[in-house]
């Protein structure tokens, strides 16, 4: 490409990012954001790319510049992909893997590798494939920079990764890599030039992008909610009475959670029982089928051996505190999800003391039935017993006269 097309691509690609970084930084001093978001630390802006040859890497470079962690997911292993690069002299691929490297130092530890292949024709597609959805996946805003949406056909190419966003919902800052045109905003599939149709809105791709970073990032108003029903506006307004708070952001931003008592991890002891349970008895068929069993591994040392906290002294501690300790999560660093942890086990919790209620149901029915059963058995036997013996006397008197009379 001349070097007056990437400069033009240098410039968009500046531009979308400084609108993006102003925008979430103008939404850090607001007086919505501080009712939500910490205020001692400033934002945290990531860009995620492969950094690829071209587009991948001019983005990577502005982001650096203006502030952005970069984060790095490989297709595959690092000098498979190296591999991969521009081959047109030994010159230029040294260049390229000496930039690729000169960037990928930027994103220290936040390197993510694939299980890819690069040496299939067949695997190599869908390794672009996986890490372009990868990036969809975990990105707010997609910026595409290609010819047209007639190019890169195929699993893994830039149209076929532009489709998926939009399907998923993630818009769509396209920047025509040929074409001397501003960039597009695309925030459904419709959008892409293919249908024929008019935009939607009038409104500039640059107002489009701010609007959405707002909505991003702050919270919606309260005038934007839906209308809610007259008991649910009641229930709030006895809220506001006892002084309990009715918004449910707040409500859930300031939820610390429950002490995650024993008995609401009924579930995991359950199943780790059946695990361990399990494992038991497949070390008894290995012990038994020792001939055909692979060779052990080597013994771990004391040290490298993790064992669990035990909850319960004696034999009841070591049977339940490790599949109790393998089943929960660990520590976090977000507070949702250890309170989201603890509401997970306590709804499984309580199916299992459903079913377990109803399995004691079943067999106090079964266990009714046949004391029922043996008790109707004892009243037959005492009726028939009582018919047996009024025959006997029945029999024995006319015998015992007819004596007497001869």
């Amino acid at each position: 490409m001349p070097q007056d097309g990437i400069d033009r691509l240098s410039q968009h690609v500046e531009s979308v990012l400084k609108t993006v970084s102003d925008g979430i930084r103008d939404c850090a001093t607001s007086a919505e954001a501080k009712r939500v978001y910490n205020q001692n630390s400033n934002p945290i802006l990531r860009v995620i790319s492969p950094l690829a040859d071209g587009a991948d890497r001019l983005v990577a470079a502005k982001a650096l510049k203006l502030g952005f962690e970069l984060e790095v997911p490989l297709p595959f292993v690092k000098e498979a992909y190296q591999a991969t690069f521009t081959r047109a002299t030994p010159e230029q691929h040294a260049a390229s893997v000496a930039e690729f490297e000169g960037l990928l130092a930027h994103a220290g530890s936040r390197v993510l590798t694939l299980d890819g292949d690069s040496l299939s024709d067949i695997d190599r597609p869908l390794s672009y494939e996986a890490v372009g959805r990868l990036v969809v996946r975990n990105c707010d805003l997609l910026i595409a920079i290609w010819d047209d949406e007639k190019a890169s056909k195929g699993r893994g190419g830039t149209s076929d990764i532009v489709l998926y966003a939009l399907h998923a919902g993630v818009p769509v800052w396209w920047i025509h890599a040929a074409s001397l045109v501003e960039p597009k905003w695309l925030s459904s599939i419709l959008d892409l030039p293919r249908f024929g149709l008019p935009a939607q809105t009038a409104v500039p791709p640059e107002d489009a992008l701010r609007s959405y970073v707002v909505k991003a990032i702050l919270p919606p108003n309260a005038e934007e909610r839906t209308p809610r029903a007259w008991v649910e506006r009641g229930i709030d307004g006895l809220r506001d009475i006892l002084g309990v708070e009715s918004d449910p952001l707040i409500a859930f931003l300031g939820e610390t959670g429950t002490p995650n008592r024993v008995y609401w991890n009924a579930h995991p002891i359950f199943v780790g029982a059946l695990r361990k349970g399990g494992a038991r008895r497949h070390a008894r068929l290995l012990q038994a089928n020792q001939s055909a069993a692979p060779p052990p591994l080597a013994p771990r040392s004391p040290q490298q051996i993790e064992r669990p906290a035990r909850r319960w002294p004696g034999q009841w501690g070591r049977f339940f505190s490790g599949p109790l300790r393998r089943n929960q999560m660990g520590r976090s660093s977000s507070a949702a999800a250890r309170i989201s942890t603890i509401y997970q086990e306590r709804y499984r919790t309580s199916y299992t003391l459903v079913f377990l209620c109803g399995a004691i149901a079943l067999v106090s029915a079964v266990l009714r039935g046949c004391i029922r059963e043996s008790e109707q058995r004892t009243r037959i036997l005492r009726h028939v017993r009582r018919i047996a013996d009024v025959d006997d006397h029945s029999h024995s008197g006319p015998r015992q006269s007819g004596v007497s009379l001869a």
